[in-house]
């Protein structure tokens, strides 16, 4: 099995300050130390280790200590007796009852611990998108800042102009109605990089900083083709491992059931002393064979069969749907570098189409109307470029959960 995240080489940073400012590759371990829906499965594994050895411990011989007191009383005459015995028991079989029981516990234990791996890949993925959320927000409100002064002075151009009859009418209407608009978007991109920062702190325990460092996973493993990811998906995937160990749980669930139907054996040994007589020993063997119990053991193994056909079809069904993330994630991944790429040579070339059209502008070779259509596309490919930034580093992490490579050798080769 993987290694648990919770191992992760960030533990380097684990008794930072909850209110100091840290960056990204920083607060993997803050999540892991702090986030409650983690630190709740860290204890079920915890759990699951003791139910193992409680179960384990149903395989070793009983000893007991027994010992009793009475007292009878007859006409004048009064009788006190005393015993003491010390007993040994043993189960030899029971169908392999036992044996199932522990191997389910050992099944569990497994599954918390996926449980626990996929509870930290899926927190680490929820706020690497909190802090792209804040990043390409504060990227997006940088652009709309300067584009909001730049249709200041267009706007007071425009009043000018209209006032000693150059411009018209609906030319300075339009550069106001364009001003109130980015004035009003502006606002609305503060309050959802303050909505975001307020849930980057809830899942760390840390302010974000105020520059943010793209975070590099040029070194992550990943499959290399989509065909790749899918195998991958369909073995390695949390679900499908979960899957399996809820499969195999029901095979040694019937095998319990079964066992209900069979013989029990037992070995013993006592030694016992008796007030006024010497000492007993005693031992021997116990044979138990269920005959008639009204259907019930029969009942059990009934819906022992209809489990395991339940979680054979649970599994199937998860197996398909782990093939189809791993298409999706896999396209996504593909499609995301693309996208990147074209929004950034995109932006690259309104930027200077928009210096040109400024240019023209300002020598009165052009109107209001076609700079401020330019900027407004401007804006709509900024806003584009900004969530590729995003998709390109979230479709990494969402092909890692796909196909079960959210692993905490992973994690080390972030930079």
């Amino acid at each position: 099995m993987k290694k648990i995240i919770l191992i992760s080489a960030f533990l380097l940073f684990s008794n930072s300050s909850f209110s100091q400012e840290i960056d990204f590759k920083d607060i993997i371990s803050l999540i892991v130390k702090n986030a409650t829906n983690i630190q709740i499965t860290k204890k079920n594994i915890e759990e699951s280790f003791i139910d193992i050895k409680e179960q384990e411990s149903k395989m070793l011989p009983k000893l007991e200590l027994r010992g009793g007191a009475s007292t009878i009383k007859q006409s004048n005459a009064r009788t006190n007796n005393q015993n003491i015995s010390l007993n040994l028991s043993y189960n030899i079989f029971n169908g392999g009852k036992t044996l199932n029981i522990i191997n389910i516990s050992n099944n569990n234990q497994k599954k918390s611990l996926i449980e626990h791996e996929k509870n930290i890949a899926e927190t680490i993925l929820l706020t690497t998108k909190v802090y792209y959320g804040v990043k390409k927000t504060r990227i997006l409100k940088e652009a709309y800042e300067i584009a909001f002064k730049n249709n200041q002075n267009i706007m007071e151009k425009e009043k000018i102009k209209f006032e000693n009859g150059v411009a018209t009418k609906e030319s300075y209407l339009n550069s106001q109605s364009s001003y109130y608009n980015i004035k009003a978007k502006l606002e609305t991109l503060n309050n959802n990089i303050y909505s975001l920062e307020s849930q980057y702190y809830s899942y760390t325990g840390a302010t974000i900083s105020k520059i943010l460092p793209e975070i590099d996973l040029s070194d992550i493993t990943i499959p290399s083709t989509m065909q790749e990811a899918i195998e991958r998906a369909k073995v390695n995937s949390f679900n499908v491992q979960i899957a399996k160990i809820d499969l195999e749980n029901a095979n040694y669930n019937y095998q319990i059931a079964v066992a209900s139907h069979s013989p029990e054996v037992n070995v013993y040994s006592s030694v016992e002393k008796q007030s006024g007589a010497d000492n007993s020993v005693s031992f021997g063997l116990n044979y138990t064979m269920p005959l008639y119990s009204g259907g019930g053991d029969i009942a059990k193994q009934q819906k022992g069969v209809v489990a395991k056909k339940i979680s054979k079809l649970k599994y199937n069904k998860i197996i398909s749907d782990s093939e189809l993330l791993a298409i999706n994630a896999w396209k996504n991944y593909t499609s995301s570098k693309i996208e990147f790429d074209s929004y950034k040579k995109s932006l690259e070339a309104i930027k200077l189409s928009l210096e040109a059209e400024q240019i023209k502008y300002d020598s009165g070779y052009s109107d209001s109307d076609s700079l401020l259509e330019l900027q407004d596309k401007k804006l709509k490919i900024q806003q584009q470029y900004t969530f590729a930034i995003e998709k390109k580093i979230t479709s990494v992490m969402d092909m890692l959960i796909a196909t079960g490579d959210f692993t905490a050798q992973n994690l080390e080769k972030i930079k």
